[in-house]
């Protein structure tokens, strides 16, 4: 969309900025009192395009918010559906989806009405212009005034005189969304930078490193109630730890603030090695630490590049160590150029589970990175996928801090610890087994996650 807007109205902008002065320069040179009509016309059909555009800018964004919000609406409801399905709230959440559609559908619809309304207008007023220029040219014809020839030169440049707004009303409707969605590009470009990125002195995570969560709330921006609650987490050394609970609990977002991505609501209650840390976005921790989203992001390069990624000076012979440890070997051998066959964007795809392998595959090839993040590595791959990827994670667990974001319950036995989360709050936590014996929101939690796998 943002490619879009950019080739179309651009160019149409400058053809708009040169070509109608051209025309009226010539038409002063053959008659002068065409030229002072066009030209007087031409600045009221921009201002009446203005009114117009506004209007239609106005709609646009309604219309642009309605499609962030049915598409974030459509993805949270594909994320919770097992949890959804279980609690019995599927059909409901269905009519949801089915709301915000039609909400959508409104909007766009609205816009649709406002730049039919300005096509019409403007072809209305250029049309009226061309004829009335026609029409004084006629009388002059028949008063002698003017010569044929130059009276018709006039007549076919005039429809070319408007013909450059013309097409630029046109694709402006055509690329609204264009230009809101660069609008939120550069938003995003525009935030300022976290400060005190540099207050952690270098230094490996191992078995004596502590991370304290002390009281931590985080809110996000443009809401009221904290997404975050109360935290309190005292980390140390090399463990697994777990956590669960139900769609939209706060585990992801937990897990955005343990690697940084986002800042809690007050200084000083995050404790690093005993030093306090207003975030995480600290360049030190960064280094110690792996990320594996849902939906790994795949840059649009070569297969190796996209493994050696935390590493960039990785030889071809460790990348292809670290590929085999993740379970890749045998689809690699399939790949026309094998490990410098292009993927991402724009170039061969890769299914959900070989995007995870890869992920994987760069946790295998840097072994200095001692803290792993998961944000619901498998939530989106069936049965089978997840069971032979899980074989190929449960290796590189050993020796490292692992943080577990997940809804399905095979991964709770491989736990050493356990967070149990509930409306931005830990509710519960310790060991599978200590949470067992204890009858709370675990267990609760638990039955209902066995509920769903059956």
């Amino acid at each position: 969309q943002v490619q879009t807007y950019l080739m179309l109205v651009v160019i149409k902008i400058l053809d708009m900025s040169i070509t109608p002065w051209l025309i009226l320069l010539y038409v002063l040179f053959l008659r002068w009192e065409q030229a002072i009509f066009l030209f007087a016309i031409f600045p009221i059909i921009i201002l009446f395009m203005i009114i117009l555009g506004l209007a239609a800018q106005s709609k646009a964004d309604r219309q642009y918010e309605g499609y962030q919000r049915l598409s974030n609406h459509f993805v949270d409801t594909l994320r919770g559906l097992p949890t959804l399905k279980q609690l019995g709230l599927s059909k409901r959440y269905a009519d949801n989806v089915y709301d915000v559609s039609e909400s959508y559908r409104k909007e766009t619809m609205s816009t649709l009405k406002i730049a039919l309304t300005s096509t019409f207008a403007l072809d209305f007023f250029t049309t009226l212009s061309i004829a009335v220029v026609a029409v004084f040219l006629g009388f002059d014809l028949m008063d002698g005034k003017v010569l044929l020839l130059p009276a018709l030169t006039i007549l076919v440049l005039a429809p070319e005189y408007f013909l450059p707004i013309r097409n630029f009303a046109n694709d402006y409707h055509a690329t609204l969304n264009g230009k809101n969605a660069m609008t939120a590009v550069l938003d995003v470009l525009n935030e300022p930078e976290m400060s005190e990125r540099e207050i952690m002195p270098a230094f490996k995570w191992d078995n004596e490193s502590t991370l304290k969560l002390d009281q931590v709330a985080l809110t996000y921006p443009d809401t009221e109630e904290a997404t975050l609650k109360d935290i309190n987490v005292d980390i140390k050394g090399m463990q697994k730890i777990g956590i669960i609970g139900a769609s939209g609990s706060g585990k992801s977002t937990l897990i955005n603030l343990i690697g940084g991505f986002l800042s809690p609501d007050k200084n000083d209650q995050i404790i690093l090695n005993g030093k306090s840390l207003p975030h995480l976005n600290q360049a030190a921790w960064q280094k110690n630490f792996l990320y594996i989203p849902q939906n790994p992001y795949l840059f649009h390069a070569t297969l190796a590049d996209n493994i050696s990624f935390y590493v960039a000076d990785a030889t071809t012979e460790a990348i292809e160590n670290a590929a085999e440890k993740a379970g890749l070997s045998d689809w690699i051998k399939t790949l026309p150029d094998g490990l410098n066959t292009m993927i991402g964007e724009g170039a061969r795809t890769v299914s959900g589970g070989q995007a995870q392998r890869i992920a994987l595959a760069r946790a295998f090839l840097d072994p200095r990175r001692k803290v792993l993040l998961f944000d619901e590595p498998t939530a989106h791959l069936d049965i089978e996928t997840e069971a032979s990827l899980k074989k190929d994670i449960l290796p590189v667990f050993e020796d490292h801090l692992v943080f577990f974001a997940t809804h399905r319950l095979h991964w709770i036995g491989e736990m050493d610890y356990v967070l149990v989360m509930d409306h931005g709050r830990v509710v519960e936590q310790g060991t599978p087994d200590e949470l067992a014996k204890r009858n709370g929101d675990y267990v609760k939690l638990r039955s209902e996650m066995e509920a769903a796998d059956l």
